[in-house]
């Protein structure tokens, strides 16, 4: 298997959720470390039990990481198919959900959940709730079978999926909430399964012939008064959409868009289809926008004829890996997001390779020591790697959004490590520690506790 030379962020049984920075052995030593992002060790259980456990879906939330999908617990932490992460810890939603949540947003400041359940608890919530900071609670009578795309268009939360009555009023497969009721948002002939707004639009994506009467081929744009195709559409499903380079991106599983070749994901320009050059091999799950390029995970193994792993990048003109790391995923990508400058992705077990990197960087750091404890409580030790270091060596702190902050050490190194302390007035929170020597540099996320 090849590995990158660059710093990797291994999301482990997110998949399962544990997420951990891998220094390659050409860093540290031959047999490589591992740095543990999350609760559980490299290996242990991030989410439930690692023969069955899922992520589906992720959302950023007053500054947190909220992780939904199939599991029961969260390292130590039970965890009925919804969690947070705060930066240092798991936590728990309540009571949980009693099965998957497929989507989540924020509406008026709330956080809302969509998916497979019906109840939080012994409250009936009916595939959509809303998290009231304690508890879970239905949003009117909600929706009679499952959600799969929740979306905050013109101040109205819209949800499209499977069901055919929201309320108490007949919605085949898409409605909005208002805050206190639901109404019928189109007449789609089947399943709805994505949502977007862009453009003072809304875009609707999923496994339908038509909305309203009109003939769309699985999409769809709403302008205010009334449902129109985007020319020929797909000859296939869309499963997800996205905006990059002011554009609308749509992926799934179809061959052509438009009428033209455009295999598994494709742009509409407002006017007409173009592909991503030989686009995937498989079907497109996931879309983000991730440091000027888009990111595309899914059940493929190539992108633009290149191995990719299901997982790869399109920078507007090519397709590439992550710091050429071609093996990418061992298991399908079903969800990817960016929070808190690092990149997400989620799927079924078992424990994949994925890459990520914090924003403050221009390009992929070379790694050649890593961070302990993460979290800390205030010192911390560095790996230079094997031997003396005969070069000025510098420790800088960073902020999360990040700005330069504090030198923390510079000089010589007498050995392959230093210990150096953070300022007893910084505050709790996430920073990112900088060490460089040499033409050598390593950026690693820090949690304060």
């Amino acid at each position: 298997m090849t590995r990158s030379r660059a710093s990797l962020v291994l999301v482990c049984n997110l998949f399962g959720v544990a997420l951990a920075l891998l220094v390659p052995r050409e860093a540290v030593s031959q047999s490589g470390q591992w740095s543990s992002e999350f609760a559980p060790p490299p290996g242990g259980n991030g989410v439930g039990d690692p023969t069955f456990s899922q992520v589906i879906a992720f959302i950023s939330f007053e500054n947190d990481l909220i992780v939904g999908g199939d599991f029961s617990s969260c390292g130590a932490i039970a965890a009925a198919n919804v969690a947070r992460w705060d930066g240092a810890a798991w936590h728990s939603l309540g009571d949980g959900l009693d099965a998957a949540p497929t989507c989540f947003a924020v509406f008026r400041g709330d956080l809302i959940a969509a998916g497979y359940f019906t109840h939080s608890g012994t409250t009936e919530v009916s595939h959509v709730a809303r998290w009231d900071g304690s508890a879970w609670q239905p949003l009117g009578a909600g929706v009679d079978d499952y959600v799969k795309a929740l979306c905050v268009h013109e101040d109205r939360l819209y949800a499209g999926g499977k069901f055919s009555t929201a309320g108490t009023a007949p919605a085949p497969h898409l409605a909005k909430w208002d805050g206190g009721d639901w109404e019928p948002a189109g007449d789609f002939d089947s399943r709805v399964e994505s949502l977007v707004s862009f453009g003072g639009n809304l875009y609707a994506g999923g496994l339908f012939d038509s909305v309203d009467g009109a003939v769309t081929h699985n999409v769809a744009m709403f302008g205010g008064a009334f449902w129109s195709p985007l020319g020929d559409g797909t000859d296939g499903r869309v499963r997800s959409m996205t905006v990059y380079g002011g554009q609308l991106v749509v992926g799934g599983w179809f061959a052509s868009a438009g009428g033209n070749p455009a295999a598994n994901v494709a742009t509409w320009d407002g006017v007409g289809w173009s592909s991503l050059a030989d686009g995937t091999d498989g079907e497109v799950f996931a879309l983000v926008p991730y440091r000027q390029t888009l990111v595309v995970g899914g059940d493929f193994s190539t992108a633009g004829g290149t191995p990719a792993g299901h997982l790869g990048r399109w920078d507007g003109r090519t397709w590439t890996t992550f710091g050429g790391l071609s093996d990418g995923t061992d298991e399908r990508v079903n969800v990817a997001r960016q929070h808190d400058g690092w990149l997400y992705v989620g799927g079924p077990n078992p424990c994949p390779d994925i890459s990520g990197l914090p924003d403050i960087t221009e390009a992929p750091a070379l790694p050649f020591g890593f961070v302990a404890p993460n979290p800390t409580d205030r010192v911390l030790t560095i790996s230079l790697g094997d031997g003396p270091v005969r070069l000025n060596a510098s420790v800088t702190l960073f902020d999360a959004s990040g700005r330069r902050g504090t030198e923390l050490w510079q000089g010589l190194p007498e050995s392959g490590g230093l210990v150096v302390e953070l300022p007893r007035d910084l505050p709790r929170g996430v920073y990112y520690v900088r060490v460089t020597a040499g033409s050598r540099e390593c950026t690693t996320k820090v949690v304060l506790r």
